[in-house]
């Protein structure tokens, strides 16, 4: 396990030793105001995002399937088959999907299709590929063209 260290040196020093003994590792905060609540919100984002992320996923498949039971061991082979290729080669490199293609008329079907089904799912796949169009671009699978014309698509005002 992981734990965020941050105070004065001394604090830091016993922190520390408390870790070991736990067998943990050590998160170093940088010092300044906020950077422990900032720290928080991003494990948070990240743990109870995941959670809600699968939840809404895992509500939308279900109402698509012959057998919503299966919704949710696909979708979790689905989650375990994504952490890998992160681990290896980044967000960047282990993003894949239409977003990270470019590909516009099947993001398009997308947004309908959530839309139709549970427009707050709708909203947090735009909001998640607005975040994907900006790491496709980032290594070099979209230009910027393809990247403003995912942008316009994923606008919902």
């Amino acid at each position: 396990a992981w734990f965020a260290v941050a105070g004065a040196p001394a604090a830091r020093a016993v922190a520390g030793a408390l870790v070991g003994i736990l067998g943990g590792r050590i998160l170093p905060l940088r010092e300044g105001e906020g950077v422990g609540r900032t720290y928080h919100a991003a494990a948070a984002l990240l743990a109870g995002g995941t959670v809600a992320l699968f939840a809404a996923a895992e509500e939308v498949l279900a109402a698509t399937l012959a057998d919503p039971s299966l919704a949710r061991p696909a979708l979790l082979a689905l989650l375990a088959s994504a952490v890998a290729p992160l681990a290896a080669e980044g967000p960047a490199g282990a993003l894949t999907g239409p977003t990270a293609r470019g590909s516009l008329e099947v993001v398009r079907g997308h947004l309908a299709s959530l839309f139709a089904a549970d427009p707050d799912a709708a909203r947090l796949y735009a909001l998640l590929a607005r975040r994907m169009v900006a790491l496709a671009e980032s290594r070099g699978s979209i230009d910027a063209g393809r990247r403003a014309a995912l942008e316009r698509l994923l606008e919902l005002g």
